[in-house]
């Protein structure tokens, strides 16, 4: 049987590979990143946007509080939408 040694990998021996190949390495990263840029500005631009206004009519489930002058408890009260004001005849 054989045996394999093991040859642990220091780091200068991982430098040395590193500048042993460096201009294919730049060559790579400035490759990708071109096309990356070319890429950008070639497409088509697409803007889209979405919106919602959610409007409630009327005052449906207002809540008002009514605090009555020299009562030391507050009542409260939702206001159902309908107007209690009364109304004017013209004469």
């Amino acid at each position: 049987m054989e045996e394999r040694i093991m040859k642990v990998l220091s780091l200068r021996d991982l430098a040395h590979v590193v500048f042993k190949r460096k201009s294919m390495i730049l060559l790579s990263f400035l490759a990708v990143n071109l096309a990356v840029l070319v890429g950008t500005f070639l497409a088509t631009p697409i803007y889209q946007a979405e919106s919602q206004i959610l409007v409630r009519t009327g005052r449906e489930n207002i809540y008002t509080p009514i605090v009555t002058a020299g009562s030391s408890q507050a009542r409260y009260s939702v206001s159902t939408g309908r107007s209690k004001s009364t109304r004017r005849s013209k004469s």
